[in-house]
């Protein structure tokens, strides 16, 4: 009795990335033996890779691409223009937030994020580097909190469970999923993945919890002016108070 190898898909993230790694081993002009040597990766595996029968882990890439001497990015597709500006104003908003220690300062924020989305509302009704894992499920909370959702509505409008979205975020990131995040997010998959280079800040769940409330706020704001506004200002706070190390 014979059995059917199950293809990854070709127009699949994870069967480009595999791609890559085949290109770097011809790059090395290794045969799969002596790759597998240099990465520290079964033989075994790099064959089932190449036959595009099995995916490819965050850590295996990370290992391999730490011993190809390649970028992280040399693996994904090009991100080009799969952001757009508002959602990236959205996201590096989080990030400002995240560096700003002073959870006073957060509270103050919060209220005033608050005052100027009800503020417009009311004229409105008058005039009107860690590891590529790491970074994957970072990035996947720190958009979910960029679109000012809480796990159980991003559940509900990605239509995946709960407790795969937890997992996820606590870490538990592939690339098998990573395109199912995306999309309940509205993003473009290379929105997601990992780079070289990447800051990172530790929050607990009450100050997570804070920063997605001042998210919920933002998203409140009708008028793109002040949504500019707000970000600039905080953005020139955190720049100011980062020079002077007052933060």
């Amino acid at each position: 009795m014979t059995t059917t190898e199950k293809k990854i898909d070709p127009n699949s993230l994870c069967y480009y990335i595999i791609q890559r790694v085949k290109n770097v081993r011809f790059e090395l002009d290794c045969s799969q033996a002596e790759f597998a040597e240099k990465t520290g990766v079964a033989k075994s595996l790099i064959e089932k890779y190449e036959r595009g029968i099995h995916s490819i882990l965050p850590d295996t890439l990370e290992k391999i691409a730490n011993r190809s001497s390649r970028n992280i990015e040399y693996f994904f597709p090009e991100p080009a223009n799969c952001i757009n500006r508002e959602d990236k104003q959205a996201f590096d908003l989080v990030q400002i937030l995240k560096s700003i220690k002073n959870q006073k300062v957060r509270d103050v924020i919060y209220a005033l994020t608050k005052y100027v989305a009800n503020g417009i509302q009311v004229r409105k009704a008058t005039i009107e580097i860690k590891p590529v894992k790491f970074q994957m499920s970072q990035k996947a909370k720190d958009w979910r909190f960029a679109r000012g959702y809480t796990r159980a509505e991003f559940a509900d409008k990605s239509g995946m469970p709960d407790w795969q979205i937890v997992n996820y975020e606590k870490g538990n990131a592939s690339f098998k999923i990573a395109p199912k995040i995306a999309k309940g997010l509205s993003l473009h998959s290379g929105a997601l993945l990992p780079t070289s280079k990447a800051e990172s800040y530790f929050e607990d769940e009450d100050t997570e919890g804070k920063i997605l409330n001042i998210m919920k706020e933002y998203h409140k704001v009708e008028d793109q002016m002040s949504k500019d506004l707000l970000y600039s200002l905080l953005a020139r706070v955190v720049q100011i108070s980062e020079e002077k190390n007052e933060i």
